[in-house]
């Protein structure tokens, strides 16, 4: 799973927590069975198109930015997340499907399932120079944003500032930028992860209210974040904070 849009996409889902809602109080009701539904293949006597392979992706899009998004691993991982501290975390699956490559642009969708429905699916782009978000169902963001530069290493830093329109027809600015501060070795329920830490600092506006946003997300190659930690001050001074950890069985 990615980041830094996956941070903004849980200060969206927790500010009404911050703005004073009891925990709970965004729907999280996954309809998985919609996308389960469909003809068989060759029930129209269509033979079907092949499926892309990541194996297509080209070397120049081969670089930390895809190997740390964990996008071009196979199968859905698992999740454990609770979204106000003392909740107990639910389990929850990220799913990513490789579009096919075009051009110098890798495409990929993703889905969320479980307790991670309320922060929807993706239109994703690996591009020469990183990841970058092209549109998801919590928000329409007005260009691009680059969720992870095409190099990572301690000490990088990158800008995260963009501006999208929420499901409610809502505006909402983010500003701030991450940086990575250091390699670790993170261990979750017994299992060790060779990760990057990358933290970020930022404001959102939405509407006529601002939030203070302060996450840490740990990044390990061929599976994206295992873990994220995100803190939301809404601008009553209510504290939301949430967590996101790989299922350790993964």
């Amino acid at each position: 799973m990615k980041t830094s849009p996956l941070t903004l996409l849980l200060a969206v889902a927790l500010f009404g927590a911050a703005a004073g809602c009891q925990p709970g109080t965004t729907a999280m009701d996954p309809k998985t069975d919609g996308a389960k539904a469909g003809k068989e293949p060759g029930a129209t006597g269509t033979p079907e198109a092949p499926k892309p392979d990541v194996s297509a992706i080209p070397a120049s899009l081969r670089h930390d930015g895809l190997a740390y998004s964990g996008l071009d691993r196979s199968g859905p991982l698992n999740y454990l997340f609770a979204r106000v501290a003392g909740e107990k975390p639910e389990p929850g699956a990220y799913s990513v499907k490789f579009e096919g490559v075009e051009g110098a642009v890798a495409k990929f969708s993703t889905t969320r399932d479980g307790s991670l429905a309320a922060l929807g699916s993706e239109q994703i782009e690996v591009r020469e120079d990183g990841v970058y978000l092209t549109g998801s169902s919590v928000g329409t963001p007005k260009s691009p944003v680059k969720m992870l530069p095409a190099k990572l290493e301690v000490g990088t830093v990158w800008d995260d500032t963009y501006e999208m329109t929420d499901q409610a027809g809502t505006a909402v600015k983010y500003s701030g930028k991450s940086k990575v501060e250091k390699a670790e070795t993170l261990t979750i329920g017994g299992k060790s992860f060779e990760t990057l830490l990358v933290t970020q600092g930022a404001e959102m506006v939405r509407g006529s209210d601002t939030s203070k946003v302060a996450s840490k997300t740990w990044y390990a190659k061929g599976y994206g974040a295992v873990r994220v930690r995100i803190e939301l001050k809404g601008q009553g001074g209510a504290i939301v904070t949430s967590t996101i950890d790989i299922d350790p069985k993964e």
